[in-house]
């Protein structure tokens, strides 16, 4: 969704351009997943940013970072067990992750989109063909519906591409009954949480 959404999932920018590749992915981005990323980006060097493999797997290390960021930003926000959904992922890769919780959090959405982005974001934003036409007085509440509509866009057009070009990833749907339901609601109802019961949970 994010190489759709940036590049409308072509080459992009070369590797010796910053940001480069369907992803636009930055250099601190490369950087960060080739110093600071998981074990399988270690056998990579900075000149194999040209690779299309490596480029996905650090498009996930940054999804990894954001979806820790927002649930660290939301639960310091009072969020009781937060899950991050795809909505606080996108807003966290568009703004960050304070700022995707004040834009959630925002008293009166019906309020301009200044001073809670500053100018700086609103331009990074409006850089983005889908955001063209925000500006500093372009409502929250309406910053966040256009922001819904091109994700849900993006999402359906990145299953489609996923459908067409790689179907041996979709998961199957299994017929059967699921064996673990009946045990995990017994589990519920006797009351087992992660608060409570960590251990017996992992």
């Amino acid at each position: 969704a994010r190489a759709i959404i940036e590049t409308g999932l072509t080459a992009g920018p070369g590797p010796n351009e910053t940001p480069f590749g369907p992803f636009l992915l930055s250099t601190a981005e490369w950087s960060d997943f080739l110093t600071n990323g998981p074990a399988v980006g270690k056998k990579y060097f900075p000149e194999d940013n040209k690779l299309i493999r490596p480029q996905c797997l650090a498009a996930g290390w940054r999804e990894h970072l954001d979806i820790a960021a927002i649930s660290a930003a939301m639960t310091a926000a009072g969020a009781v067990d937060y899950a991050c959904d795809y909505m606080d992922l996108f807003l966290t890769y568009l703004v960050g992750a304070p700022s995707a919780v004040a834009l959630n959090k925002a008293p009166n959405p019906a309020a301009a989109l200044s001073p809670t982005l500053s100018a700086a974001q609103i331009a990074a934003l409006k850089s983005r063909a889908a955001f063209a036409t925000l500006d500093a007085t372009t409502t929250i509440a309406a910053f966040l519906a256009l922001a819904d509509t091109t994700l849900a866009d993006a999402l359906v057009k990145a299953f489609a591409a996923i459908k067409t070009h790689a179907p041996d990833e979709i998961q199957t749907g299994y017929a059967g009954a699921a064996p673990w339901f009946e045990v995990a609601t017994a589990e519920l109802n006797a009351g087992v949480s992660e608060a409570t019961n960590i251990a017996r949970v992992k």
